[in-house]
Formats: structure tokens, C-alpha cells, sequence
């Protein structure tokens, strides 16, 4: 977990908000502009070089899309450590669980 440390000297990670098999999403702030991004990182222990180049494109693709439905991407790279990442736009809300799981009816009082 890289709660607490500081990436690429631009990004604070505050707290993991999900973990997977091979990487990991965290709040964070990016220091330069004092704002919440969202970080999805490789672990740092991931080595495949094809899925690390494939990550990278699809975040170079992601980064060029502007639409009011899709999360804009701010930067994307690798770290001094070797860490690829992603800074994404941070969304305040419901997550999709939360909203299919929400009973349709709400019973009256």
C-alpha cells in the first residue's frame, strides 16, 4: 500500500480506494494545484512490459478524450520508482454497486 508516501513528487496518496491483482486506486492530491485526483497505479512489484506499454497507451488515448460522460484523465507516466500511473479526474457520488443495489420502491411513511 503507498497510503502516506508521495508519487512522482506531484502526487500525496491519502487512502486506497480499491485493490486488485495488479494494481490499485487511490485518493490522492496533487500537490501542484492542491486538488483531488483519483490515482490508479501498477504495483509496484508488476513487471510485464507489454501490459505496462498497454496501459500507458490506453491512458495517453483516455487523456485525449473530452466528454461531459467520461472521467477526464490529467497525466499519466512512470514514476522515479518505476510505478506506472494514471491522475484521473476525482467524482464525488454513489458508487455503481450503491445505485443498481438501492431498492427501486421506497416504502411510505
Amino acid at each position: 500500500m503507498l497510503e502516506g508516501s508521495t508519487l512522482y513528487n506531484a502526487y500525496r496518496i491519502e487512502q486506497a480506494i480499491a485493490d486488485g491483482g495488479m494494481g490499485a486506486v487511490y485518493l490522492a492530491e496533487q500537490l501542484s494545484l492542491s486538488r483531488k485526483v483519483v490515482l490508479k497505479v501498477l504495483k509496484p512489484n508488476f513487471n510485464d512490459e507489454d501490459f505496462i506499454a498497454l496501459f500507458l497507451r490506453e491512458a495517453r488515448i483516455n487523456s485525449q478524450i473530452n466528454h461531459p460522460n467520461v472521467v477526464s484523465v490529467f497525466d499519466f507516466g512512470r514514476s522515479d520508482e518505476g510505478i506506472a500511473y494514471l491522475a484521473m479526474q476525482c467524482l464525488e457520488g454513489q458508487t455503481l454497486t450503491a445505485i443498481v443495489e438501492a431498492p427501486i420502491c421506497r416504502p411510505l411513511l
